[in-house]
Order: C-alpha cells, then sequence, then structure tokens
C-alpha cells in the first residue's frame, strides 16, 4: 500500500534507513562547515579576525619573526627594537 505521493516507507522517500541517512547528511553539513570557517581563520592567520591575542601585524612581533628566520641580525634586532621603544617614548 502507498502512503501518500511519497511511495512507500518512511525517512524522505530514502526507505527505512532514510531518517538516519538525513541525520547523517546534515551532521556531516554542519562539521563540514566547522572546518571549513576553522580553515578560513587559520588560513588568514587572524588578519582583520582578532580572537583576543597580540595582533601578528604589531611591529615588535613583526621584528621578532624576521629576527627569529634569520632575516636580520641580533645587533639589526636590538638597534630596531630600542628605535621603537624610544619612538613610542617621545610620541
Amino acid at each position: 500500500m502507498m502512503h501518500g505521493n511519497w511511495g512507500w516507507g518512511t525517512g524522505m522517500g530514502f526507505g527505512y534507513g532514510g531518517g538516519i541517512v538525513s541525520i547523517l547528511l546534515i551532521a556531516l553539513i554542519v562539521v563540514g562547515g566547522f572546518f571549513l570557517i576553522r580553515w578560513i581563520i587559520r588560513r588568514t592567520d587572524g588578519g582583520g579576525i582578532s580572537l583576543g591575542g597580540p595582533s601578528s601585524q604589531d611591529p615588535e612581533n613583526i621584528l621578532k619573526e624576521r629576527y627569529a628566520k634569520g632575516e636580520i641580525s641580533r645587533e639589526e634586532y636590538l638597534n630596531m627594537l630600542s628605535d621603537m621603544k624610544n619612538d613610542s617614548k617621545n610620541q
């Protein structure tokens, strides 16, 4: 016997297991959306999205990163850091 216009069984036309399939599909979409948002936030490195920590665009952080990568020497790092601290005191 047919039930309405949807055919036999339950679960939106997926047969008897259709309810479970629907729940799993919705769960998959929600979890996928969570990981997509997480990936976007990590990819942008917080640019424009503040999660509370110090900004990666802070001049002192940029200087620390450059020193850590070996782009500048210790003397250059200390001179630039001193200059930044002196400039902030003068303003």
